[in-house]
């Protein structure tokens, strides 16, 4: 990455973390530590997808960003599932063991997405010491094909809209194919702080 945009990157991570944390006297680096349970998480969310790429028959083309679009995560038989509202994806997510060396997201230019070394930087920590998750599932195509895809995500910050996560989803059904940059927002606000402030 252009090693000024890299700086930019990380200034607005520390200025959104800070900003949005220092108010309920919270440090930006909590997050490193935050021990969150699976029920941690379970709430509403909202989820943008987009920018990314599609392919198909040997082209490759933009996807668009798209508008924001409510999501709910909650537990199903013992495990974490995020869902969409309106039935388009449904997937497990597992938390990442901080042994698992960071993810690189900065492959693809057109997800316009840091490289994940940044958040850690930004925030005065190891990479891996951030929340991670792993998901596995399936992305409702325009054919209604079950198409199976795969999801990474970062929690990067907590705010007012409750924690802020960001990552890639992947998919391929039928000769078609997407990686698209997803950002994903909300939760139970009071239930997180208290999660961050059990791991402080």
């Amino acid at each position: 990455m252009d090693i000024c945009i890299r700086r930019i990157v990380i200034f607005a991570v520390c200025l959104l973390s800070i900003n949005t944390l220092l108010a309920d006297n919270y440090s930006p680096k909590m997050i490193c530590s935050a021990q969150l349970s699976n029920e941690d998480l379970v709430g509403d969310y909202s989820l943008i997808m987009g920018p990314g790429l599609v392919s198909m028959e040997g082209m490759t083309m933009p996807f668009p960003e798209t508008p924001k679009s409510p999501v709910k995560v909650f537990m199903l038989n013992d495990e974490l599932m995020i869902s969409a509202d309106d039935g388009h994806f449904d997937m497990t997510l597992s938390k990442v063991d901080d042994s698992e060396k960071p993810w690189s997201f900065s492959s693809s230019k057109s997800l316009k997405l840091p490289d994940s070394n940044d958040f850690g930087l930004a925030l005065g920590c190891k990479t891996t010491d951030l929340p991670r998750y792993a998901g596995k599932g399936w992305f409702m195509t325009e054919d209604n094909v079950k198409a199976p895809s795969t999801m990474t995500l970062i929690v990067h910050g907590i705010s007012e809209a409750g924690i802020d996560a960001i990552g890639v989803m992947n998919s391929s059904a039928q000769g078609i194919s997407f990686k698209v940059r997803i950002s994903l927002e909300g939760g139970d606000l009071n239930k997180l702080k208290t999660a961050i402030n059990k791991s402080k």
